[in-house]
């Protein structure tokens, strides 16, 4: 049996794109976060509004 040591994700369900553009905004780390965070966010609630 072979053992596997890593899972395999699958990109669209565990992560989400953000545009090249926000890197060259000069966002401290923080920021960047909080921008990220917050993407995610209307991007689940986007999902979510599909589905009704």
């Amino acid at each position: 049996m072979k053992y596997n040591h890593y899972q395999k994700r699958e990109s669209i369900k565990n992560y989400f794109p953000l545009p090249n553009e926000v890197f060259c905004l000069g966002l401290i780390y923080g920021e960047l976060a909080v921008y990220s965070y917050l993407m995610y966010r209307v991007l689940k609630m986007l999902k979510l509004a599909d589905l009704i």
